[in-house]
């Protein structure tokens, strides 16, 4: 093609040139200071939708990847509770027997043992839970129960992967029963996880105390410690997957961080909320679950 006349302007994002706009051969005299500022306007909306698609493009990529890591985390969470399961209910099985005929100076070796493996199962159990939350297949079996049958379920456990119960907890419960429509197991769950995170974070001398509000529409379970405190910038980070207030080379407590975030999954999958109160570190902490009561 013949070029008898040629405008050309820049296309600019910001103070960065993406490109240039040019317009050949004006029919009729020469380029005039309005084609100019027509041919700016246009320039400035093509770098803006080119600009735009780049962006746009990009994301999905980074969605893609996300997605295939996402899926790959995942995949591992399952294989690896699964995997790992069968032999730790061996190995489970194997220290109970040792635990019950020990002797002497065995028996302390046999219930660190013990005490060990049932750590292990509650990792497995986290990962499952987590698992089942991430990919929506925690399903729930509505059955109607009590919360007195609820936190004896889960006060059990407690025990069980303790070891023995712990005296530090004070459970203050209401002498009515006071009825829910929950998944007994998962909602357990839930209070096994506080009631965990509290001896963990808890020394010995501490006192951890589980009482309950029955209110108007839902009743509040309260867990209170006089462990070692969350800081006011932390309240909502500590229910994350995986966070950790202390660094993780450094930290002298135990946990995958996992506990809280499945304890709101499975609270908010009933319907209920779940928060954390504390005046800073060396305060202790306490942590409120609201359940919504059954219709009548």
């Amino acid at each position: 093609m013949q070029v008898d006349s040629l405008l050309g302007v820049p296309m600019r994002i910001k103070d960065r040139v993406t490109g240039v706009i040019e317009a050949l051969n004006k029919k009729e005299g020469d380029f005039s200071d309005f084609d100019v500022s027509l041919l700016l306007v246009i320039a400035s909306q093509a770098a803006i939708s080119i600009h735009n698609a780049n962006l746009i493009q990009a994301l999905q990529k980074a969605n893609i990847e996300l997605s295939q890591a996402d899926k790959l985390k995942r995949d591992l969470m399952a294989v690896a509770s699964h995997e790992l399961r069968t032999p730790l209910g061996n190995i489970l099985g194997y220290a109970t027997l040792l635990h019950e005929d020990a002797v002497d100076k065995n028996k302390p070796l046999a219930e660190s043992i013990l005490k060990a493996s049932s750590k292990l199962r509650a990792v497995l159990d986290d990962i499952a839970n987590m698992n089942l939350l991430y990919t929506g297949e925690a399903d729930l079996d509505l059955t109607s129960t009590t919360l007195q049958q609820v936190l004896y379920y889960a006060r059990e456990e407690v025990n069980q992967m303790m070891g023995k119960e712990d005296h530090r907890i004070k459970y203050q419960l209401p002498e009515d029963p006071v009825p829910l429509q929950v998944d007994l197991p998962k909602i357990s769950v839930v209070f096994v996880n506080l009631l965990l995170n509290a001896i963990r974070f808890t020394p010995d001398e501490g006192e951890i105390q589980l009482s309950v509000e029955d209110c108007e529409d839902d009743v509040v379970i309260t867990v209170e410690d006089t462990g070692k405190g969350i800081e006011p910038e932390n309240l909502e980070k500590i229910f994350d997957v995986f966070f950790q207030e202390e660094d993780h080379m450094t930290r002298r407590y135990g946990g995958l961080g996992l506990g809280l975030s499945i304890a709101r999954g499975l609270v908010n999958l009933h319907g209920g909320r779940v928060w954390a109160e504390s005046q800073g570190q060396g305060k202790g902490a306490s942590f409120h679950v609201a359940l919504p009561k059954p219709e009548l």
